[in-house]
């Protein structure tokens, strides 16, 4: 295959399974270190927010994982402590031409599709495809933090005579 032949084809393979698959959501990056304030003891975090209309998100896989106790570990003892959690994983893929110029994923983003945030567990940034891969999980349960957007609008209201 030529390389005009393979762009093609992976242009009309994106297209494709933006059509079967394409969900929106939310990709955030955290853009400043995190601020405590002692006296109220509130935590304030600050992201960059991109939205994407249509990313590859491929179905959920569901696994039960069972983790020991610290303590369980550390004495060696034969009782065991510890619970039994859902996580479920996935898989999306980014365009690159549907992310912002200087775009870097980061392990420490997440990103929301619909009311449910996932963790980022691995990424793969493939330039020569074009794609960014993602494999995401979610904790079933988990807090889901609130995100407040900002934004100023201001209106000028101009009345009277030119002189």
């Amino acid at each position: 295959m030529t390389n005009n032949a393979k762009f093609r084809f992976q242009k009309q393979l994106m297209y494709r399974l933006k059509r079967d698959y394409g969900i929106r959501l939310t990709y955030n990056q955290p853009s400043t270190p995190e601020v405590v304030d002692f006296k109220t003891g509130s935590l304030s975090r600050v992201f960059t927010t991109t939205n994407i209309r249509r990313a590859v998100v491929l179905e959920t896989r569901q696994i039960r994982d069972f983790e020991y106790d610290l303590s369980f570990i550390a004495a060696n003892k034969n009782f065991t402590i510890g619970g039994f959690f859902d996580i479920a994983e996935r898989l999306v893929i980014l365009e690159i031409k549907d992310l912002p110029t200087g775009f870097k994923a980061d392990i420490n983003d997440h990103v929301y599709i619909g009311n449910r945030r996932y963790e980022i567990k691995e990424f793969n940034d493939l330039e020569d495809l074009k794609i960014v891969a993602l494999k995401i999980k979610e904790l079933v349960g988990a807090e889901v933090h609130e995100i407040h957007v900002r934004s100023v609008e201001s209106v000028l209201l101009m009345s009277g005579e030119q002189s």
